[in-house]
């Protein structure tokens, strides 16, 4: 009788960071052997020729991607519509430098729109939830609750303002009883969203 041959266990296939392979691309650059650096990573040489081969893919990946994110990524999956992908980006950035507060469903939104304006007639996008899930991993954003008032305010005319109201109260003679601060007044109509993507 015969014994079934004893399996060797498989090597598990190692990850690595688009990080580390531009890493290893650049020290290979400077000199380093690709065998002193398959034993150091734990992976096939072959894998340190791919990565080579692959370096102006694995550079404009980074380039495209925001940078923090694109470097921690360990796959390389563009977007089915670049272009788009791009243009949203672009539109989130203007948003957020102007500290506009942006959810989901706007971004959503927005893609709609803009797919509309580059596609016209054949536009098939539609904006689903995977697609904002997949989006916002691509470009590492995530979304925050708002806290505080510093992303809503002006800081330069708030700096600007505060010689122009002592002006005021000490022309108008007020006491501090009659200085009510209205910062926190509620205004609910067509209310902001308390969260936000960065």
């Amino acid at each position: 009788m015969s014994t079934p041959a004893a399996r060797t266990p498989s090597r598990k296939r190692k990850l690595l960071s688009v990080e580390e392979k531009l890493r290893i691309i650049d020290r290979i650059s400077n000199g380093e052997k690709a065998s002193n650096l398959s034993r150091e990573y734990g992976i096939p040489r072959n894998s340190i020729s791919t990565f080579k081969a692959k370096e102006r893919e694995l550079r404009e990946f980074v380039h495209n991607c925001s940078q923090s994110e694109g470097m921690k990524r360990k796959k390389m999956r563009p977007a089915n519509d670049e272009e788009l992908d791009r243009a949203v980006y672009v539109w989130f950035e203007q948003q957020r430098a102007a500290n506009i507060p942006i959810s989901g469903p706007m971004i959503m939104e927005k893609a709609i729109s803009l797919a509309t304006e580059l596609n016209g007639d054949e536009n098939t996008f539609t904006g689903s939830a995977g697609w904002l899930y997949r989006w916002k991993t691509r470009h590492g954003i995530r979304a925050l609750k708002i806290s505080g008032e510093d992303k809503s305010c002006d800081d330069v005319a708030a700096a600007e303002f505060i010689p122009v109201l002592r002006d005021i109260i000490e022309s108008g003679g007020y006491c501090p009883d009659q200085i009510y601060n209205a910062d926190d007044t509620g205004l609910y109509f067509k209310c902001l969203p308390n969260r936000t993507c960065i």
